[in-house]
């Protein structure tokens, strides 16, 4: 059971860290568009009946190359943007 307890112990940690490395995809290209249109794309964000797939297709349409990945990441608040 210690086993078990340190492992459990050890994953939260890594979970908890905060996360290092480049800015969020998503963040710099929010950050480049108009404030109008960012601040759609967060409403956007929240409705989970928009599926990220159709995100991509849309920032793709724009011009920004996003993978729903990335996006779904970002949605989660996984990215290193959320830490």
């Amino acid at each position: 059971m210690a086993k078990t307890e340190n492992l459990l112990e050890e994953m939260r940690s890594i979970q908890n860290a905060k996360r290092i490395g480049a800015t969020c995809s998503v963040s710099k290209v929010m950050e480049n568009m108009p404030e109008d249109e960012s601040a759609a794309l967060r409403t956007v964000f929240s409705d989970n009946s928009i599926d990220s797939m159709t995100i991509e297709v849309w920032l793709g349409r724009k011009g920004h190359a996003l993978r729903r990945h990335t996006i779904s990441r970002h949605r989660r608040g996984e990215c290193t943007c959320q830490k």
